[in-house]
């Protein structure tokens, strides 16, 4: 319903800055050990959560069911074609696992190596924030307004991470399995 698109926007805000959030936690973590590293296993699920959500917003697939909140609700003519590079290759090798990453117990929990995945989570960030930033742009000033309830912009740098993990550089082009 119309009346409902400016909260939801700001969930969608929400969404992405808790995203945001967890990134940081998770890079921040990296190497923890003990009760360390059990914070961040579940700031690396948040992230997973958060992020699958916000694909599937940016995505605005055809199959959304009526009461999904997606981009095209907010971007009339949002399309395959507003998806940045990033998001497209994020999709690719994030989206298909990460029901499984989340809801089963499967080998792979011991085949990788916990802080393996420090790179992916710098990927997953700056992939959904180009979009973000991209998505922000298409919006009309009035819809726009919406996604900024506190009166400030998301914040979709890569600097938003702090980054204090060595090497954990971002980019499209490094996107792999997260």
């Amino acid at each position: 319903r119309p009346d409902e698109l400016a909260p939801l926007a700001a969930q969608v805000r929400w969404e992405y800055d808790s995203m945001r959030v967890a990134t940081t936690a998770v890079i921040e973590l990296h190497g923890a050990t003990g009760s360390r590293e059990m914070v961040r296993d579940l700031f690396v699920i948040a992230l997973n959560v958060k992020a699958r959500n916000l694909l599937h917003f940016f995505e605005s697939p055809a199959s959304a069911r009526a009461d999904d909140v997606v981009a095209r609700l907010y971007v009339e003519d949002w399309s395959e074609k507003d998806i940045s590079l990033g998001l497209a290759l994020l999709r690719a090798a994030f989206a298909p696992g990460v029901n499984k990453r989340l809801l089963h117990l499967t080998a792979r929990l011991v085949r990788v190596d916990a802080d393996a995945d420090a790179y992916q989570v710098a990927e997953i960030y700056w992939s959904l924030a180009c979009t973000m930033q991209h998505f922000m742009d298409r919006l009309s000033p009035e819809r726009r307004a919406w996604f900024c309830p506190d009166g400030s912009e998301p914040d979709t740098s890569p600097s938003a991470l702090g980054l204090r993990f060595a090497g954990a550089e971002v980019g499209p082009s490094r996107v792999e399995d997260a």
